[in-house]
Order: structure tokens, then sequence, then C-alpha cells
């Protein structure tokens, strides 16, 4: 099947990332317990290594608590829009599919993706998060900038292309 992959997120690389977050974590709120037995002054400083390591633990929480619910692949197929988490799929027909387009976003533009949801399989909740602060039927594929992380707008031409090629829908 032919497919033009728009993203796709490494699960090893987020788990590096989050236990790099709660090491340095752990550190200072160690630090600053090992501070707060000095007494005095000292125990009162301490607490701004407290709070920091106790913030870089709930943000390490949060981060994987969330990242469970994230897409790890996204790809345009000859078949439709496909959207994988895990061992997860799930795609969006090309007969459901109204248009394309790209939706300037705040410094950035996205690729959307117009769909009608009388005809699509109802949207796993994992993908919900792709159609926040759309309309119903819109989903937000790939956010596409000069500036990274975000795709570069080259991708653009290989997506309306591969749409086009595809015959997935219009691109207005």
């Amino acid at each position: 099947m032919d497919e033009l992959v728009l993203h796709e997120y490494s699960r090893s690389k987020g788990a590096i990332g989050a236990a790099f977050i709660v090491a340095v974590g752990l550190l200072l709120v160690f630090a600053g317990a090992l501070k707060a037995l000095d007494g005095g002054v000292q125990a009162l400083l301490s607490l701004i290594p407290i709070v920091a390591g106790v913030l870089l633990l709930w943000f390490a929480a949060y981060m994987i608590k969330n990242g469970r619910g994230t897409p790890d692949r996204m790809a345009l197929t000859s078949k439709g829009v496909l959207v994988a988490r895990g061992s997860e799929s799930y795609l969006l027909p090309s007969d459901a599919i109204v248009s394309f387009g790209l939706e300037p976003v705040k410094t950035f533009h996205s690729i959307n993706v117009r769909y009608d949801p009388a005809r699509a399989p109802a949207l796993p909740g994992y993908i919900a998060r792709l159609g926040k602060e759309t309309p119903p039927g819109v989903l937000r594929l790939l956010f596409v900038s000069e500036k990274k992380p975000l795709a570069p707008p080259e991708r653009v031409d290989e997506a309306r292309e591969f749409i086009r090629r595809h015959d997935l829908g219009a691109w207005p």
C-alpha cells in the first residue's frame, strides 16, 4: 500500500526523556532535603530545589499519563488517513473524506482533513485530540512551520501531491 508518513513518534525516545526528567526531579528533591538538614536559613532555601523537583516529577507524570493517548504514527495512504497508536490503528476511509486544507494557527499552519462523520467509523479516544479546537468533522494532521520541531513547509507540497495522485479528496 502506497503511503506518505506525516508523523512518527518513537516511544523509546519519549520514555528516555521522561526518565531523565524524573532523575533530575529526584536529584533536586534529594539535594533540597539534604540542605534542609542543615537547619536555620538553609532550611528555608531548601524549599526552592524541593519545589522545583516536585514540579519536574509532576511534569514527568503528566507526560507519561497523557503520552499514552497520543498517536504514534500518522500517514496518508491510498485508502485514506491512517492514525495508529501501539497495536491499535484507525483508518479514516477515503470515501468519508471531503477535503484537505492548510489553515493558519498562531504563527504556523496545520494540514487539516475535513470528513463526513456519518460516513466515517467512530473516532477512538486517542484521535480525539486531533479534533481539539476544530469544528466537528475536522482533524488536524500536521503542524507546519519554518521553525523546528514542526514539519518543514515542503511537507505541504508532498501531502498535496499525494492527495491528488490518489484522489483522496479536494484541496482547495
